[in-house]
């Protein structure tokens, strides 16, 4: 992807043509590209699997193996490491820059400035910014999705054909992003804030990518609420839902302001199992509360 292609250069990362021959997921940081680890605070979590490489092994025209030092002493050397965890790490600083400032207040000249790059080259690696804000939302929201879908598809399978209590599909639901919360090491409670944010974030352009990373699992969720509730309107339903969501996405962006109601305990907003209990029985009760008479 162009976008991750471009954090790669912008910390002075370069594919090696021979190494990669061999190891296809592998990646150098020279001189240069630690000195801009070292500038945005990234360099001890970058580099910790990381290793030296001293030179490289060249194939000739005349089918002979020579050995190419990098450097004329032989004691410089590239540092190899896993594309894969280089690009969790800098798809983190992305997406915390974006929790923090939102997606209009980060500027591409901001991520150049964390990034220590030279902005008309991230420009060209990036294609766009919203390249970028694509990778750090399918990094996340994929996997999510599919967990869960394959959390109400266990529970279709267990229940025999029957319908599942509306409480149960809820359950299926908000389960996977509230236990994301407890994730205070790996991003995961950056991000659920940061998703939580983009639910009420007026660019079209970033509505549309959501709702359209969403859309298999809305509608598969959407089926199993018709089955459980077969006597609710079409119609009413879809508010329903959409009140539900709603909530969900305030108490995914908004943790720290229930410490604001007296009597609250703060260590309760990252405790995902304590949530989705009252979460799920709070959704449950408006879901299946008495229909709104409109002549009333």
């Amino acid at each position: 992807m162009r976008a991750l292609g471009a954090q790669r250069r912008a910390v002075g990362v370069e594919d090696d043509a021979f190494a990669t021959e061999l190891d296809p997921g592998a990646a150098g940081v020279d001189a240069g590209g630690l000195d801009a680890l070292r500038r945005i605070g990234l360099v001890d979590s970058v580099m910790a699997p990381a290793l030296p490489m001293h030179g490289r092994m060249m194939h000739g025209v005349d089918g002979q193996i020579s050995y190419q030092s990098y450097s004329a002493s032989g004691e410089l050397a590239i540092n190899s490491i896993g594309r894969a965890a280089l690009n969790a790490t800098l798809l983190d600083a992305a997406e915390e820059l974006f929790m923090q400032h939102g997606f209009e207040g980060t500027s591409m000249r901001l991520l150049t400035a964390k990034a220590g790059a030279n902005l008309a080259a991230v420009n060209y690696h990036f294609g766009s910014k919203d390249a970028l804000i694509e990778a750090v939302f399918r990094r996340r929201l994929d996997p999510m999705n599919a967990e869960r879908i394959a959390e109400l598809d266990r529970l279709e399978k267990d229940a025999g054909g029957r319908p599942l209590a509306p409480a149960q599909i809820i359950g299926a639901f908000v389960g996977a992003s509230l236990r994301m919360i407890e994730d205070a090491k790996t991003g995961g409670r950056n991000f659920i804030r940061l998703l939580g944010r983009t639910y009420t974030d007026p660019q079209k352009q970033i509505r549309t990518l959501i709702g359209q990373l969403y859309a298999p699992a809305m509608a598969r969720f959407k089926t199993a609420f018709e089955r459980a509730l077969p006597q609710m309107p079409a119609d009413e339903l879809v508010w329903r839902l959409h009140f539900m969501f709603g909530t969900l996405a305030y108490t995914l962006a908004a943790t720290d302001t229930v410490q604001l109601i007296a009597g609250c305990k703060p260590e309760d907003r990252y405790d995902a199992r304590l949530l989705e209990a009252r979460l799920t029985a709070f959704l449950q009760a408006g879901l299946l509360a008495p229909q709104h008479d409109a002549a009333g």
